[in-house]
């Protein structure tokens, strides 16, 4: 773990020769209670740097309350060692897709008494992250920020390959349309330039299933859905795109030709024209690249089959429900700081992430270029994962093994998806069944 608190020990050093100080001069001092609270995350980097300095304001306007920040690399494992073994933080910062998981586990602390007393509004947050901080319609998370994907481009390149940068691809069959202007090859077939490749970035068979109509599970989470027709044609989708570039070695053998510097680094060396990607990297794109983030960098919406959609994730604060007493008050006095309008400006403006707070997120001093007005606007079609504590194992399985199977060519597309949803419904029926004696 990552200490980040220097500065509350040094207060505490410069608190100690004050006080002191006073004894000496025989000037009385008030006495007030200090609370202490840990915090632990897992954003390294210039997002760890964000928080630090967001808690630094924080402990500043709250002196009574001292905030020991912690980076937790593998945090989500960690967690419930630490509240087995009695030494859990205060506050997490927790991938908010797994709240129901923790929740049905009894890890976190039931927020709505809390919710209620202080008037927090949900209304003020974007609806899905609310409802995918909560399990069985209680919350158990505040959210904190959000993300969503689309298509990143390279203008350059399109006009280079004759196509216009103002007018990006919308749907699966302009992808098809433009990707072979966007590919070059040397004499004997080697790829030295893509244009789309469906598994890059942060696409997945799930993004292509909603993209065509379908859902993973049914409404009462009680079956698996994703091995019909629309997953089938998902999965041709993303198989056809891998087969025309010469199958997964030859997708391979361009990945290890890209040298890398920063992130997407096969966009910003001109050797991939389009991906599907998160905003997350805006922030390192316009510290590290600004000439490609002012010229070349250009986003367009999430692409559509049936439906434009994509994927939306993000964190929300929790607290474990070890937390109590007066720790569990200023905790939850730090959630409501870290999620209120001008911290989550701070956050979305110098990291470039989405603000979970909706007034923040459409802010001028956010929005401050057609790029982020891109991303703000694919949240509409955004959809975040099934709120159900067997999700993250199946979605696990298709992302992973079925998606894998078939792009390597291991498995038919029909028999790579008969075999997920017989693996991925026992996984779906056994926590049901536990849920079921709750």
């Amino acid at each position: 773990m990552t200490r980040t608190t220097l500065h509350s020990t040094d207060r505490k050093k410069i608190g100690l020769a004050l006080f002191v100080a006073a004894l000496l001069m025989g000037i009385a001092l008030p006495v007030h209670a200090v609370t202490e609270i840990t915090l632990w995350h897992d954003w390294g980097g210039q997002g760890g740097e964000v928080i630090a300095r967001i808690v630094e304001t924080f402990e500043a306007q709250n002196p009574d309350i001292i905030v020991h920040v912690d980076i937790v690399p593998d945090m989500n494992d960690k967690l419930l060692v630490a509240l087995m073994g009695g030494v859990a933080p205060d506050v997490v910062l927790l991938d908010r897709w797994l709240t129901s998981s923790f929740a049905a586990q009894g890890a976190l602390v039931a927020l709505d008494p809390y919710i209620a007393r202080d008037g927090v509004n949900p209304d003020d947050y974007f609806p899905a992250t609310w409802e995918e901080a909560t399990y069985r319609g209680t919350s158990y998370g505040i959210p904190f920020n959000t993300d969503t994907r689309a298509l990143l481009y390279h203008a350059s390149m399109f006009a280079e390959a004759g196509l216009d940068p103002d007018r990006p691809p919308s749907t699966w069959d302009d992808l098809w349309e433009i990707t072979p202007r966007l590919t070059r090859r040397t004499a004997s077939g080697e790829l030295l330039q893509v244009g789309y490749v469906p598994h890059h970035g942060h696409g997945g068979f799930v993004h292509y299933l909603w993209q065509n109509g379908g859902l993973v599970l049914n409404e009462d989470h009680t079956e698996v859905t994703f091995h019909g027709v629309e997953g089938e044609e998902a999965l041709q989708f993303m198989f056809d795109f891998v087969e025309w570039y010469g199958g997964m070695a030859a997708l391979d053998a361009f990945n290890q030709t890209i040298v890398a510097q920063g992130p997407l680094p096969a966009l910003l060396a001109g050797r991939q024209a389009i991906i599907y990607e998160g905003n997350w990297h805006l922030g390192s794109f316009r510290e590290n690249f600004p000439e490609f983030y002012a010229n070349d960098l250009r986003v367009a919406l999430p692409p559509m089959n049936k439906n434009r959609a994509t994927l939306s994730g993000g964190f929300a604060l929790a607290l474990p429900s070890s937390t109590r007493g007066e720790q569990l008050e200023a905790a939850w006095r730090l959630i409501r700081y870290l999620t209120s309008e001008e911290p989550q400006l701070t956050l979305g403006v110098e990291m470039g992430v989405i603000p979970a707070n909706r007034h923040a997120a459409v802010h001028p001093d956010f929005m401050d270029d057609e790029i982020k007005r891109v991303f703000i606007e694919s949240v509409q079609y955004a959809r975040f994962r099934t709120n159900h504590p067997a999700y993250p194992r199946i979605e696990g399985v298709l992302q992973g093994p079925m998606q894998s199977a078939v792009l390597n060519r291991e498995m038919s597309i029909r028999a790579a998806l008969e075999d997920a949803a017989r693996q991925t419904q026992l996984m779906l029926d056994e926590v049901n069944e536990v849920l079921a004696s709750f």
